[in-house]
């Protein structure tokens, strides 16, 4: 059995044998094949003939894969660091990507071009009104780098990008049948936490800035792109920290994050505008024609792209709040444990008129009215609670579901939501788990 390592910066490959296993080539030439910097990715053909090596010294290696003896080595094989490899289900091809944004197609052994793919010009060319024309001098967008790639099923080529979009590529016309697509396609995703998520459409915002839809028919992905914001790190950013919530109103989205602003969107593209906050936002919501924003100083009300209101020095931290159907009422969950009821006078003014003292005893992370707006359901740490909402908003709450009986998460709950027929409560948490009520 042979075993090759590589990655350290001393540019070596390693190769041993075994078990036990121990090194077959000590100091010769063949483990100083790359001349700097580390060695990315060793890949054995699949009948274990060949080994291929890539780096940051922008070479492909190959070795025997018995002898570790030195077939032939490529030099600048691409324009910057070579990241990863792969071979074709025949061996007859490796398959490379690299810094440079582009992934090629080498004859194996040989090391003859067979093609390349210029991803990262193609992510510019789809984005012309966002970013600046593409130029073959200028330099490879971060977004854009693509740092792994594979041959899957029926030896199709992929890779992955640093902004974690997999690029589906099309072979070769030599190599390709009549049917293959000749055009690169592109799969979307996150590649950090999901801090959340509107319905509808699936819109969803997370820690990189970045703002996605899932449409749930034809479960396609894409996402946002800023008219506000420069992208030529092809990154898709709209915000300049962690999106901290998201909703939708009429046909925009409206996004807050910890860049103090609230982004809007037209459609579920493009997002075109934003209105600087007073304080970091922690949550958002959507009535009929007013959007409610909590902020670690206060409350503030947005409509037709202005804020039209707002109440800031509270004597505590609003964490979640929700706002009515109609939009005469907000609800705001505060780090004093308390339910804070707001009405909403026809100028915009807001007036606290009413406090649920009494029924948590954590800060209250999650706060979600009825679709009838008869019931308001709110989270802490533990609890969940139900809670029976009056005609007259001043009078008290009367809790339905209190602490201590809907109590089965383990960490936070960050989020809630009710079905449409308003029978079954959903719960999200920090502890990974979604509870059914």
């Amino acid at each position: 059995m042979r075993i090759v390592t590589g990655g350290g910066d001393d540019s070596r490959c390693m190769f041993h044998k075994g078990p036990p296993f121990e090194r077959i080539v000590d100091g010769t030439g063949e483990e100083l094949a790359h001349t700097r910097g580390a060695v990315n990715c060793v890949r054995y053909n699949n009948a274990g003939t060949v080994v291929a090596s890539v780096g940051t010294d922008k070479s492909i290696c190959f070795y025997d894969g018995k002898t570790m003896e030195l077939l032939k080595k490529v030099k600048d094989a691409h324009g910057a660091s070579i990241y990863a490899c792969d071979w074709s289900s025949n061996d007859e091809y490796l398959l490379t990507c690299s810094g440079d944004g582009t992934t090629k197609m080498f004859k194996s052994v040989e090391g003859t071009l067979i093609h390349t793919w210029n991803v990262a010009k193609e992510q510019q060319l789809k984005s012309p009104d966002v970013l600046k024309s593409p130029d073959n001098n200028s330099k490879t967008p971060m977004g854009g780098m693509q740092m792994g790639c594979a041959f899957v099923q029926g030896d199709l080529p992929v890779s992955v990008g640093f902004n974690g979009k997999i690029a589906i590529l099309p072979l070769p016309a030599a190599l390709a049948d009549t049917t293959a697509d000749e055009k690169i396609q592109f799969l979307l995703g996150h590649q950090s936490s999901i801090f959340d998520a509107s319905s509808g459409s699936l819109i969803v915002g997370d820690s990189d800035g970045v703002l996605s839809s899932y449409d749930l028919a034809s479960t396609n992905i894409s996402r946002f792109e800023s008219t506000e914001l420069d992208d030529e790190t092809l990154q898709n950013k709209v915000h300049k920290g962690a999106i901290s919530s998201v909703t939708t109103l009429e046909s925009r989205v409206y996004s807050v994050g910890w860049d103090d602003a609230v982004r809007i969107s037209e459609g579920k593209s493009k997002v075109t505008s934003h209105i600087k906050l007073p304080a970091q936002p922690s949550s958002i919501a959507g009535g009929a024609t007013i959007v409610a924003i909590s902020t670690v100083d206060g409350i503030v009300l947005v409509r037709d792209r202005k804020i039209v209101s707002e109440v800031s020095g509270l004597s505590y931290k609003p964490l979640s709040l929700d706002i009515s159907s109609d939009d005469k009422f907000v609800v705001a969950g505060g780090d004093d444990c308390k339910i804070h009821i707001f009405a909403i006078a026809t100028d915009f003014a807001m007036e606290e008129i009413n406090v649920i003292a009494n029924g948590h005893l954590k800060p209250i992370h999650a706060l979600c009215l009825s679709n009838n707006g008869t019931v308001l359901a709110s989270a802490d740490v533990r609890d969940v609670c139900i809670w029976s909402i009056p005609e007259n908003k001043s009078e008290p709450w009367t809790p339905l579901i209190g602490k201590g009986r809907w109590c089965f998460h383990a960490q936070r709950i960050t989020s809630l939501a009710w079905s449409l027929d308003d029978k079954v409560i959903a719960s999200g948490g920090s502890d990974d788990s979604i509870f059914l009520w």
